[in-house]
């Protein structure tokens, strides 16, 4: 097999996992949120920090952490919730968070928040790509 073959065999195997991995994620959550948990935090061992947060709450105004904005070097993983949260979308934009893992290790963080479309957006994407500048 050449190289290339490989490359694009391998990639969408890589594809493969991520999606398999993300449907886990979202049914870890969702049993998260029917257990009515907000924030999983855990200092772990050596330089390894984790929290889970209900971003839907957030989004709705609840189990907000704004006061760890700025506090990155005391606690990266609210501190990073916090930044995130400044930078959510409103409701009504029809993005709609779910949840938001967050990782940190050596002082390096890693996130990845989870989300719904809801049906409103439709219409949005919709005038978007039809605006001239955007068509080729």
């Amino acid at each position: 097999m050449d190289e290339k073959m490989h490359k694009h065999l391998r990639t969408w195997e890589l594809q493969e996992k991520i999606m398999e991995c993300f449907q886990t994620i979202l049914k870890c959550e969702d049993e998260l949120k029917e257990m009515r948990h907000d924030d999983l935090y855990d200092s772990g061992f050596n330089t390894i920090e984790t929290l889970w947060k209900n971003f839907e709450r957030v989004q709705n105004g609840q189990g907000l952490v704004s006061e760890s904005l700025g506090k990155y070097a005391e606690d990266p993983c609210f501190a990073i919730a916090a930044l995130l949260e400044k930078q959510l979308p409103t409701l009504q934009s029809g993005l709609r968070m779910q949840g938001c893992s967050i990782l940190v290790q050596d002082r390096c963080g890693r996130f990845c928040i989870t989300g719904q479309v809801d049906e409103s957006i439709a219409e949005q994407i919709r005038v978007y790509c039809s605006r001239p500048a955007l068509r080729k």
